[in-house]
């Protein structure tokens, strides 16, 4: 009997062993690939950054060339010539913001077509037909030495046909550059290919390519295999993005990758964290040591202790996990928040951006309201967070405004996955400050939705606007305002001069009107205005006498006998008008108040 019991306890030893190895391989798996989730997430939100912002500065650029192509346009049409603006051109190619050298302009008949590339000529076509053109990577000279950049060229028309274009030339640099700072950043390498994996910045050299030109051959070099590879190949050919892991040797590789919208462009990035491997690699030998501990313990008491094992390995696992979080995302806040005691346990570097002085908040949901920690108008989103049912392994992403320790809110990115069995379901929540992109992002659009000379929307942004106005049936009065005699200021005192009115005339219309209308500058010496809302016909007339006699108060230090005045044009946009009739009506307005002598309005 006893011989049995001795049996019986080896066999449920081993059992009780193998169990408790089994599910610790088990929860191994879940919350390694729960980690790669996450990484994989963090890399693909990256690149789309990445991606964003190039475009933003591309079309920056465009914004700046359109604008110069309307300039020389007028120039070219009122006779004026463009011989003078040599050194406009190169205080523009000079300005960092605009982030354009070599601007130039050329004229079709100039040039000497019979020694230019299959591809140059095929943009001179496109040019020809008024389309926009962003070229391949060429080398050119520079004050440096020779280096890689790549063109945007916009086409200038004359009297309605193509004469011409405008050209800048972008350091190639650019388009792989990200302001982004943090988590994987340090260590990764980014190129620009074509979707056959040639290496954008080589294809067009005349010097022999390497050995490695070619990105997917490069790939296999860094532990990917054949079939990742050829993975990767159909997903960018099918312009599915994913982030794919790579092994080289025991350390992991992710490969990430996004899609320009000029010339079939892709960013392809490859981020390495060979340091976070080796200290991950360290955690689970230490785990396993103590597991082996544990496991010894459970033999003892059998099954017993068996359960104890398995209880202490779960939290053990749990815990190095949440270490090894927190060794990628130094830059972060991290947290748990257990669903079922309504607890949050943050990071200590919380209370150091947030208003918060606790690491460990119980009854979460009540402290939310009465803390005021997340922005009243997002209390929807943190609702649907906390009242979700997600299942183990599953991310979701959300953005909202928490409050700081000065007691402003700044928007903040939540990046959540969800571990644990449903009973200790938890929510792992990464906390990334994203002010700073907002404000960029931001930045960047009112940037491309002003005319850069005026500082005034530009035709495109303003009649998106009004026409949402029109849309919505509210209405209101468009005042179309024309410079008297612009051309003669252009003639007699120069560009630099009409550009300075140009600047002043922007000025005095935003004294003009409210803060709630819309101006902008229509192009050349011609600007507008929507006034939202019904206007009897004597405000109507102040307003417009506003702006004729702020007009002709405007002085310039070159030209101190120059005298301004303008005509105005002035229509009601009613309920199911449209902005191009408005625009019509108001322009024809404005040439009967310079028929009764300019310096006048006229009400349609």
């Amino acid at each position: 009997m006893k011989k049995r019991n001795i049996v019986v306890s080896i066999i449920c030893a081993v059992l009780c062993c193998a169990g408790v190895t089994v599910i610790f391989q088990r929860y191994q798996s879940w919350t390694n690939q729960a980690f790669d989730k996450l990484a994989a997430q963090n890399i693909k939100a990256y690149s789309d950054s990445q991606n964003v912002e190039v475009t933003a500065r591309v079309e920056n650029v465009r914004t700046t060339l359109k604008t110069i192509a309307e300039m020389v346009q007028q120039r070219e049409e009122s006779g004026g010539g463009t011989q003078d603006l040599k050194d406009y051109f190169n205080a523009v190619s000079k300005n960092e913001d605009i982030q354009a050298e070599g601007v130039r302009y050329y004229r079709f008949d100039s040039i000497d077509t019979s020694v230019m590339s299959e591809n140059d000529l095929k943009m001179i076509e496109q040019l020809k037909k008024g389309e926009s053109v962003v070229s391949d990577i060429f080398p050119s000279e520079n004050e440096n030495g020779t280096a890689l950049y790549y063109g945007i060229a916009e086409p200038i028309f004359v009297d309605g046909k193509a004469e011409g274009f405008i050209r800048g030339l972008i350091s190639s640099d650019t388009l792989l550059y990200s302001s982004q700072t943090g988590f994987m950043r340090t260590d990764t390498e980014s190129f620009l290919m074509y979707e056959d994996g040639t290496n954008a910045f080589t294809e067009n050299l005349s010097e022999e390519r390497g050995p490695y030109v070619n990105m997917y051959d490069s790939l296999e070099n860094i532990g990917g295999s054949p079939d990742q590879v050829r993975e990767l190949k159909e997903n960018i050919k099918e312009k599915k993005q994913k982030v794919m892991i790579f092994m080289k040797g025991k350390e992991p590789v992710y490969v990430s990758y996004s899609f320009l919208p000029y010339n079939g462009w892709i960013i392809l990035n490859v981020f390495y964290s060979a340091d976070m491997n080796e200290y991950v690699v360290t955690l689970e030998d230490n785990g396993k040591k103590m597991t082996a501990l544990l496991i010894g313990l459970a033999a003892v008491i059998l099954l017993l202790v068996a359960g104890i094992v398995y209880h202490s390995n779960k939290e053990h696992r749990f815990e190095r996990k949440r270490t090894a979080l927190l060794a990628n995302f130094s830059d972060t806040i991290l947290c748990e928040y257990d669903r079922r005691r309504d607890t949050l346990k943050c990071t200590s570097n919380i209370s150091r951006l947030l208003a918060v002085e606790q690491t460990v908040i119980t009854e979460f949901k009540k402290y939310i309201f009465d803390s005021g920690l997340v922005y009243s108008g997002d209390h929807q989103v943190l609702d649907k967070i906390l009242a979700g049912h997600p299942k183990e392994g599953e991310t979701a992403q959300y953005e909202v405004r928490l409050k700081t320790k000065d007691g402003t809110y700044i928007w903040c990115r939540l990046d959540i996955i969800t571990i644990g069995a449903k009973r200790e379901r938890r929510l792992v929540i990464k906390v990334t400050d994203i002010s700073g992109e907002k404000k960029k992002e931001m930045a960047l659009v009112r940037k491309a939705e002003r005319d850069n000379l005026s500082g005034l929307l530009n035709r495109g942004a303003f009649k998106e606007q009004v026409q949402e106005y029109i849309q919505q049936s509210q209405g209101g009065c468009l005042f179309l305002i024309d410079l008297d005699n612009f051309k003669d200021i252009n003639d007699k005192y120069g560009h630099l001069a009409g550009d300075e009115s140009i600047r002043k005339v922007g000025e005095v219309l935003k004294t003009c009107f409210r803060a709630k209308d819309i101006i902008g500058r229509y192009g050349g010496d011609e600007f507008f205005a929507f006034v939202p809302g019904r206007m009897t016909r004597d405000v109507i007339d102040g307003r417009a006498a506003d702006v004729v006699h702020k007009v002709a108060a405007i002085t310039l230090d070159e030209a101190p006998d120059l005298h301004f005045t303008c005509s105005v044009g002035i229509v009601r946009c009613g309920e199911g008008s449209t902005f191009k009739d408005c625009l019509k009506r108001a322009d024809e307005a404005m040439y009967k108040a310079k028929d009764r002598g300019k310096n006048s309005w006229f009400v349609q």
